[in-house]
């Protein structure tokens, strides 16, 4: 198997490259059976989540209605038993190039948010592309269950709970954009590795292009065309960091990788919110690589800090 490590990889990341490159490689994606790949994900995620320990956390599980189309849109709950006094409220939006993911294969990092932070947290089925629904219809199912959280935060926690977005790759993509929509509702929002800019390309999306790096250019590419054929039709909703009104947006982590050629999309956006006096904290992990939050068994130095970092932003938030 011929693989070209970039040694500035961490020693986690140079070890998952080779153990999941010997299943699959990133394009072979461009021609796989999308329903197949989403099952055996799903499958692989639950089988490892049944091992680990979550006892200390009630989950459930429960319908909103998109508020455009009346879809009814799976919701996972996740309260810790020793979750703090009006605790606050994560609304979160996996990633998978809003193709793949789903509430199961993140469900394990939901889990373990829940428990570090001892607070709420909500993970949502939004439908994927291009099969179960394309754009808008992703941003509008994950919006929907917002807003019902923002109408229900006594029901789910207290009158008092702060309520966020949190979101990884595509899912942060469209947690940047509904936190602008809702930014007068919402306390808070953590961006992981998010794409904030559909309209131009940056030195790092260049700069890592090879296999090691993971999100290589065809599959980017891939994504794109499965969410929209007119991307440049949409760039002016899909881009946040061209919007023109940063005002009351509500405070911020950002947190990137390394080598992903969406660092630079992270390092602007921080850029861009803190000209606008929107307080944010941005930090880039070291050696990493777009994609490590959704494995958090395979990198779990990375996945540690993320944890920590996100910990420590709901402490001074609380």
């Amino acid at each position: 198997m011929d693989i070209e490590l970039d040694q500035r990889l961490s020693d986690e990341a140079k070890a998952f490259i080779i153990q999941s490159f010997k299943i699959a490689r990133p394009t072979d994606i461009l021609k796989a059976d999308l329903p197949l790949v989403r099952k055996l994900k799903d499958d692989a995620s639950m089988t490892l989540f049944k091992i680990e320990n979550f006892e200390d956390l009630i989950i459930e599980d429960f319908i909103v209605k998109n508020k455009h189309d009346g879809h009814e849109i799976l919701v996972r709950k996740f309260v810790p038993k020793n979750s703090i006094e009006n605790s606050s409220i994560t609304v979160y939006f996996h990633g998978g190039g809003f193709s793949l993911g789903s509430i199961k294969t993140h469900t394990h990092t939901v889990g373990f948010l829940a428990r570090k932070t001892k607070s709420i947290w909500l993970s949502v089925e939004y439908r994927r592309c291009p099969d179960e629904g394309r754009y808008p219809i992703p941003y509008l199912d994950c919006k929907s269950v917002v807003e019902w959280t923002l109408e229900n935060r006594d029901i789910l926690g207290s009158d008092r709970s702060k309520v966020g977005i949190c979101g990884d790759s595509a899912g942060g993509h469209m947690a940047s954009i509904i936190a602008h929509e809702l930014k007068k509702d919402l306390d808070f929002q953590i961006l992981i590795y998010p794409c904030v800019d559909f309209s131009d390309d940056y030195k790092s999306a260049k700069e890592f292009t090879k296999e090691c790096f993971y999100l290589v250019p065809e599959v980017v590419e891939f994504f794109t065309k499965n969410l929209t054929d007119e991307p440049e039709k949409h760039a002016g909703h899909l881009s946040p960091i061209m919007y023109n009104d940063f005002s009351h947006l509500p405070k911020c982590l950002i947190i990137a990788a390394e080598l992903d050629p969406l660092v630079d999309h992270s390092r602007c956006y921080h850029e861009k919110l803190q000209q606008n006096n929107v307080e944010c904290h941005l930090e880039i992990l070291d050696g990493t690589i777009h994609g490590y939050f959704g494995q958090p068994l395979h990198f779990k130095n990375a996945f540690k800090r993320t944890e920590e970092l996100i910990h420590d932003f709901f402490h001074k938030l609380n």
